[in-house]
């Protein structure tokens, strides 16, 4: 009776030995308070194929490991007291391949691509205190490719494309307190090509574009009733330009215009609020021909004057 008891017990650890050697087994390892702190699984024999748990003291997961193939192949993972993920890497035959990272809202922070150890791909997230996106880079063979940055509202600040490290094209924004859009700009080659402005109340005060660093600009302003009380218009530094100002009820009050040469041809007209011309002024020939007229609210001619090479002929 013993003697079969015994050789039923020595038959069952061989038995759990063959099962350790030719498919795999497990450790556990434990601190001074019997705390679990790691856990070893592995699933073949020769060992190559195995996992690995650590663990923090209030029994969360703090890290997991999964080799194959002798360590050359193997995933890794970070997480927090919280069993949130902070950190993930693969390795490729023994070299890192990609790297993740996690802020505490899990949301991605870095995210890269490696070869040969060196970075391929990058690419990078920060975030408010609101957990809402604030910049975000791209990099590819170390060289920045893209930035977009926000702002705590989420509206977009700033995006940039490089090429070689140079600005390639570049879009950027400004806001008032309110929220509002004030400004936006657009460049490209790290020359500005666009620019758009904005009042408090959301309206157009001016919108630019450049074509060869020549200005092609429009400037409006407005009444408290959202009417346009002025608008220029421009093109190369103001050396042709047109602007006309007009009354609250919408008529026109003046309105002026220069050609390309400057100042040598230009007309300039005066309007009563009824709608009427009041003053009309015409110059050409660099100003040596010019008339003018000058009437009252009725419409009616009080005065004409006209000159020619200086000279008055009427």
């Amino acid at each position: 009776m013993v003697i079969g008891y015994v050789v039923f017990w020595v038959l069952a650890i061989i038995w759990v030995i063959l099962i350790i050697v030719f498919s795999g087994g497990w450790e556990e390892h434990f601190d001074s308070k019997w705390q679990l702190i790691s856990k070893w699984d592995y699933n073949d024999q020769n060992q190559k194929d195995w996992k690995r748990i650590e663990y923090y003291a209030n029994g969360q997961k703090k890290s997991k490991w999964k080799y194959d193939d002798w360590q050359q192949d193997w995933k890794w993972k970070l997480y927090n007291e919280n069993w949130q993920l902070k950190e993930k890497r693969k390795y490729d035959d023994g070299e890192l391949e990609e790297l993740i990272q996690y802020n505490e809202y899990g949301k991605i922070t870095n995210e890269t691509t490696y070869k040969d150890w060196a970075e391929r791909s990058k690419k990078t997230t920060s975030y408010y205190d609101n957990g809402r996106l604030k910049e975000k880079k791209e990099y590819y063979n170390g060289q920045l490719e893209e930035l977009v940055k926000y702002d705590e509202n989420w509206e977009l600040i700033n995006e940039t494309i490089y090429k070689d490290w140079t600005e390639y094209s570049k879009k950027t924004a400004s806001f008032y307190d309110n929220g509002r859009l004030k400004d936006k700009k657009i460049y490209k080659n790290n020359t500005l090509i666009e620019s758009v402005q904005y009042n408090e109340n959301w309206q157009l005060t001016n919108e630019t574009e450049y074509k060869n660093w020549i200005e092609y600009s429009e400037k409006i302003s407005y009444y408290d009733n959202w009417r346009i009380k002025s608008k220029w218009k421009y093109v190369d530094w103001q050396k042709r330009w047109e602007w006309i100002e007009k009354y609250e009820n919408w008529n026109k009050k003046s309105e002026w215009k220069y050609d390309e040469n400057w100042l040598k041809t230009w007309k300039w007209i005066e309007y009563y609020e009824n709608g009427e011309v009041k003053e009309k002024w015409k110059y050409v020939n660099n100003n040596k021909d010019w008339t003018w007229i000058f009437k009252n609210e009725n419409g009616e001619t009080i005065k004409e004057v006209e000159y020619e090479n200086w000279k008055q002929i009427m």
